[in-house]
């Protein structure tokens, strides 16, 4: 039988105190001895301090029934809590759980690979996963899977198919499938609009305590032409942030406490930059300086939406005349970075916007059009230099077509410049290309390799199908 690492070298590198150390010893003692029912406590106790180590070990006792009886469910929780934080070996033990069937290890196991815990972020391996669970029925994995075909995350973006995944996991009554199937019949996206439809879906789901399905009801009364805000009330207390926007932009009159900013910041704080960026740009709207920085910082660096200098320059202009003091120094950093030109663009659009108290600043529709016209001028830009043999503008220009960015996707022309960028010495072209491996058939690979070599030898001349 495989014995347990000894555990005083695993926690050389924790706080050792007299305790810890009075318990490491007798923790090692119980295992070497075979009395892993004294042991067993005491590991626990340092696997629930948050110690990968300890984790793996802890989810090992139970995997192999050491002082306790044997538990896979115990122990695949300790494998994935060790996993998360990186820990290889119980990575590969709780990978191999999911390969031979486990259906709520290949949920998590999806979810750790769409986020990026304790692994690389990979959507396709997540997609992979999400879809062997979803068609064993698992109803979150169903919900998940149709999330990925709605945003376009590991496969083409494809409404059909979130549809068909979020009813499958709506039907078996999970709350998120269902808010998310009402909005589709909200919006008509691939199916016919059917607003009753999609009133009882958000009603279904809001039953459940679903935070944004209530808001999505209110918001759907309020256009009906309803006074009763109930539905967007259940929403805030339910912690849905765009529900106090909701509330406040369409009822103005309504007495309610703003914390908004806090949503926001959590939302940062969580990596959900869209949300707090839309926050923001609602309190911005309303004149808060806080908000306008945070707003100016967010189009400077890209979070949340497309960079754009002159709307950072714009809204951090308006910030420091409303008297928050960070701006100053953020706008003489950003006098370095931008063209004269462009200051006076945004001074223009900072006076507009002030002048007209706020009813006449650039929304966030055009701000994302702007981004999309910025992503063909993009293209332009590294399509000229591909053709000159740059690898880099290659690997750009490949990344571009692989996320559909400014351009029509296409993942033949995405392997075709990603694989000259690699032959051009551009390294980070091969992890692309193993990507687009489960969206080309062997066929496609071939013909890409056609065009890339037809490419190659006219010297950048002749690169289209």
């Amino acid at each position: 039988m495989k014995k347990l690492l000894l555990l005083l070298a695993v926690f050389l590198w924790l706080p050792i105190s007299q305790a810890n150390e009075a318990e490491i010893k007798r923790g090692n003692a119980a295992d070497a001895s075979g009395d892993y029912k004294t042991s067993f406590p005491i590991w626990r106790s340092f696997a629930e301090q948050g110690h990968a180590e300890a984790q793996f070990n802890f989810g090992w006792m139970y995997d192999k029934g050491l002082g306790v009886e044997k538990n896979s469910v115990e122990a695949l929780k300790w494998f994935r809590k060790a996993s998360k934080q990186g820990h290889e070996l119980a990575f590969k033990l709780y990978h191999k759980a999911a390969t031979e069937g486990d259906v709520l290890v290949q949920y998590n196991l999806a979810n750790m690979y769409y986020q990026g815990l304790g692994v690389s972020q990979n959507y396709v391996e997540s997609f992979k996963l999400f879809r062997r669970a979803a068609v064993e029925g698992d109803a979150k994995s169903q919900f998940s899977l149709g999330i990925m075909y709605e945003l376009g995350h590991g496969v083409p973006q494809d409404y059909v198919e979130a549809i068909k995944w979020y009813r499958k996991s709506a039907e078996q009554g999970y709350a998120g499938a269902q808010n998310n199937l009402g909005y589709m019949y909200y919006r008509g996206l691939a199916i016919r609009k059917n607003l009753d439809t999609a009133r009882r879906w958000y009603s279904k789901a809001a039953k459940q305590g679903h935070a944004l399905a209530q808001s999505n009801l209110g918001y759907q009364h309020y256009s009906d032409g309803g006074t009763e805000f109930s539905s967007f009330r259940k929403a805030i207390a339910l912690g849905q942030a765009e529900a106090e926007y909701d509330i406040i932009a369409l009822y103005p009159d309504e007495p309610n406490e703003d914390t908004r900013p806090q949503r926001a910041l959590e939302a940062i704080q969580s990596g959900d930059y869209g949300t707090a960026f839309s926050i923001y740009h609602s309190l911005a709207e309303q004149g808060d300086a806080s908000a306008q920085y945070n707003l100016g910082i967010m189009y400077y660096e890209g979070r949340g939406i497309s960079r754009h200098h002159i709307y950072s320059y714009m809204w951090l202009s308006l910030a420091k005349t409303n008297g928050e003091a960070r701006a100053q120094e953020s706008l003489d950093f950003l006098r370095g970075q931008i063209a004269s030109e462009d200051i006076s663009k945004a001074q223009a659009l900072s006076a507009k916007c002030w002048e007209s108290n706020y009813a006449d600043c650039p929304t966030i529709a055009q701000a994302k059009e702007e981004g999309l016209k910025a992503g063909k001028a993009d293209f332009s830009k590294w399509r000229s230099l591909a053709a000159q043999g740059d690898a880099s503008a290659q690997y750009n220009l490949g990344v571009m077509y692989y996320e559909g960015r400014g351009i029509p996707q296409s993942y033949i022309y995405s392997y075709m410049w990603l694989s000259l960028a690699r032959t051009n010495g551009e390294e980070r072209a091969q992890k692309v290309i193993e990507a687009l491996g489960s969206f080309l058939s062997a066929a496609d690979i071939v013909k890409t390799q056609s065009l890339a070599s037809k490419c190659w030898e006219s010297q950048y001349k002749d690169c289209s199908a």
